[in-house]
């Protein structure tokens, strides 16, 4: 597991201060700890990211300089961040980090959960099923700042467009398209709607409608092209950048964050990526690294962050007065958290310990940690708005997490001790070829009807017609020395038996009639 201390050049606060993204079950289903993974595993990747512009890109500036930087190789880096920031994020998609999407990437402004509520609600997957009016006050409700009349106008569209068979759908789009149950009709509705948009086949009235709700990315087929040109229109403005001017710096970095969100080249984390580029770019003309959201930023509606994000595919003068202000901020006080940063690494911490429960036991409830926390009745004295209690929780968290591995890695021990010994006494137990020893008693004694006994030790027996012929047949056997023969009584029927034990197999094996000298007569 990385630590935010790992970052010497970069400010932590740039990994430990964004929000994560939930999983989509957990959007669907509410965040419990089997989730966690899902979540805390992007504080990972965001510092594995600023590590490799710390350990590659900034140290290959310092030694060739902004002016030897090309198009090609800012491209390369750009993908190399990305595999690294992208990696969680796309783990439970056929998309790969650090590649170009080649699936259909649309932007929701309110959030991706939108197009996830929506998804299942054209699905109807809702229990109980809210009614039409029902369902645009919930989205309302869910979304700041979302119109109500702007929400039941777009879910009409979709609604309209999923029933419109005679609506095309793009060749690159339908490649990829899977016609998947229950989401037959969110698939249709969101790739004729694509495809609309592109090809401008929606009336006036609706489009502005829907470029209120969502961007769509251009085809996959065209993204390449359009980064190469992205590249190739930066690099030269970066190096005419000067840190002194903070005015063009600003402008620069308001253009590009906007430009490769709008073009969305990945399947996710775009934005981070923009982010972590523009930060380089600041660092590589000797200026401090921007924190362009705080927490809290991202769920308010006012303040420079919200009003620069409100307007930014048509103004940009907001958000460049807001990157002023960022580096302005930077330059005197960078931002720190001490608080916010150890309960992010407490989680961090837990969450590590629930990936080694899940390499122990795969599909461990991780609820049953969480379950434990009712034996603390403390904690419902804490405000979880706050993190110096939240801290307190997580610690608590956490330290039940390892008493559950503890268990579970000394059940694995014990296990394999029981696995020790059962082996050890196999090992110790000799093995028997019962038909062999049949066939060599019939062959020393000279009678059949053997029947073989192996418990602590190995014994052979055979039931007699009377005491006679037992002792002629113990007579016989003590010839060959390989056992200790007797004749015994059976308890309750009084039948005679001869019973052999202690019996050395090996003179067994060579033991034989001929070796055995004839009597000689008087």
């Amino acid at each position: 597991m990385r630590l935010f201390s790992d970052l010497k050049l970069f400010n932590p606060a740039l990994a430990y201060t964004f929000e994560p993204e939930s999983s989509p079950k957990a959007l669907m289903s509410g965040e419990d700890m089997n989730e966690t993974p899902f979540k805390f595993g992007q504080f990972d990747d965001m510092i594995e990211a600023y590590l490799y512009a710390e350990e590659v890109i900034l140290p290959w500036i310092q030694e060739h300089g902004i002016e030897a930087i090309t198009p090609e190789l800012l491209e390369d880096w750009i993908l190399n961040i990305h595999q690294r920031m992208g990696k969680t994020l796309l783990s439970l998609s056929e998309e790969k980090s650090g590649e170009y999407s080649k699936v259909l990437i649309s932007r929701w402004h309110y959030g991706s959960n939108m197009m996830n509520m929506i998804g299942m609600y054209m699905a109807k997957l809702f229990n109980p099923m809210p009614s039409f009016a029902q369902f645009v006050s919930i989205l309302v409700e869910e979304h700041k700042g979302l119109n109500r009349t702007d929400a039941a106008q777009f879910l009409k569209i979709m609604q309209r467009i999923a029933q419109q068979d005679d609506a095309p759908i793009h060749p690159s789009l339908k490649e990829k398209m899977r016609l998947e149950p229950p989401l037959v009709d969110f698939t249709l509705a969101i790739n004729r709607l694509a495809t609309a948009w592109h090809e401008d086949l929606l009336s006036a009235e609706d489009r502005k409608v829907v470029e209120k709700i969502v961007l769509f990315v251009d085809y996959p087929e065209r993204l390449p092209a359009k980064m190469r040109a992205f590249t190739e229109a930066i690099v030269p403005q970066w190096k005419k950048l000067n840190k002194d001017d903070l005015d063009g710096v600003a402008t620069f970095c308001s253009d590009l964050f906007p430009q490769f969100t709008h073009i969305h080249p990945f399947p996710n984390a775009n934005g981070r990526t923009a982010v972590e580029l523009m930060n380089i770019v600041l660092r590589s003309i000797g200026l401090p690294d921007i924190l362009m959201r705080k927490p809290g930023d991202r769920g308010a509606t006012t303040g420079s962050y919200a009003e620069a994000i409100a307007c930014i595919e048509k103004d940009r003068a907001p958000l460049k007065a807001h990157l002023l202000k960022c580096i302005a901020e930077a330059q005197t006080k960078p931002f720190s958290d001490p608080v916010l940063e150890q309960l992010v690494a407490t989680r961090m911490a837990a969450n590590e310990i629930s990936k080694q429960i899940w390499a122990i036991k795969p599909g461990y409830d991780l609820t049953k940690i969480t379950a434990r926390l009712v034996n603390y009745p403390i904690l419902n004295l804490l405000d979880p708005n706050n993190n110096n209690h939240a801290l307190l929780c997580s610690q608590l968290v956490l330290a039940i997490s390892k008493e559950v591995l503890t268990e579970l890695q000394n059940e694995v021990e014990k296990k394999k001790a029981t696995a020790v010994s059962v082996t050890s006494v196999s090992l110790l137990k000799p093995t028997y070829d019962r038909a062999f020893l049949q066939s060599k008693m019939e062959e020393l004694s000279g009678v059949a009807g053997w029947k073989i006994t192996i418990k602590d030790a190995l014994s052979i027996w055979r039931n007699c017609a009377s005491e006679s012929e037992a002792k002629t047949i113990v007579a016989e056997l003590k010839q060959f020395g390989f056992c200790r023969a007797e004749v015994r009584t059976v308890q309750g029927t009084g039948g005679k038996i001869v019973l052999c034990d202690a019996i050395d197999q090996e003179k067994m094996k060579t033991a034989s009639k001929s070796s055995v000298a004839e009597p000689l007569n008087p």
